[in-house]
This record gives C-alpha cells, sequence and structure tokens, in this order.
C-alpha cells in the first residue's frame, strides 16, 4: 500500500506540474495496485482521491463528460463513507467542477450527476483505469 500511496502523491503532483501522462502513468499504476485493498478503510480514502486526479485530466483532454462522472462518483462514495476533503483539495475539485458547468450542456451535466448515484467504488476505479488506458496510451 506504501507504493500505492507515494504514486498517488506522485501523480497529483505530476498533475500540478502539468506532466500529464507522467500523472496518468503514476495514478494508473496506483489504481491498479488499490483494486487488491477496497475493502480496506485505510486505502478507501486515497482510492476515491485517485478519481478526482482522472477526472482534472479528462478536463485535460476536454473531455468533460467523463471529467463530470469521475468527479460526482468522487462525491458520491465521499458521501456514502464520511470522507472530506481538505480545504485546497475541496477548493481545486470546486474549481474543476465549475469548468465542467461552464463546458456541458445542463442536461448531460445532470445526466453524469444522476449516473454517479449507482456507481460502486470497484466500478469507479475501474472506469478510471479504462479511460487512463484508452486517451493516455496507458499500458497495462
Amino acid at each position: 500500500m506504501g507504493v500505492a500511496h507515494v504514486s498517488h502523491c506522485l501523480a497529483d503532483l505530476a498533475l500540478h506540474q502539468s506532466e500529464y501522462d507522467r500523472a496518468a502513468t503514476l495514478v494508473k499504476k496506483s489504481l491498479s495496485m488499490s483494486q487488491n485493498f477496497l475493502t480496506n478503510f485505510s486505502n478507501r480514502e486515497f482510492s476515491i482521491a485517485r478519481l478526482l486526479i482522472v477526472g482534472k485530466l479528462a478536463c485535460v483532454h476536454s473531455d468533460y463528460a467523463e471529467a463530470s462522472r469521475l468527479f460526482w462518483a468522487d462525491e458520491a462514495l465521499r458521501n456514502q463513507f464520511g470522507l472530506l476533503l481538505e480545504p485546497l483539495p475541496r477548493a481545486e475539485c470546486e474549481e474543476a467542477i465549475a469548468q465542467v458547468r461552464a463546458q456541458l450542456d445542463p442536461a448531460v451535466f445532470e445526466t453524469a450527476w444522476a449516473k454517479r448515484q449507482a456507481m460502486t467504488e470497484a466500478e469507479a476505479i475501474t472506469s478510471a483505469l479504462d479511460y487512463l488506458r484508452a486517451e493516455f496510451d496507458v499500458v497495462g
């Protein structure tokens, strides 16, 4: 789990440095490792936080529908498990959601919101991994 956590932190750092391919590779590595520990509560918070990174990467690719699904899955899972975002990640998330909302038709935005209600943690992680593999040439 230590490697998964460090990969998550490095992915977040790479994202902030606009090293998007590196961020995608690192977050994919972290999510893949986490799939084995989905029932571990200490891992759950980081698994869900990784959805935000993938959502931000979707914004980089102007894939706002995918970004909205990932952001809303993150929000729904955080509510389900009683997890909160620290102030800085919360502000970054709200800024990214505002960007997505401005780019999407309101009906598309609301459809993504509704779909997030039905997504389990495992489904959200699988969806994020599939997106990374398809859009960022991330192997594995």
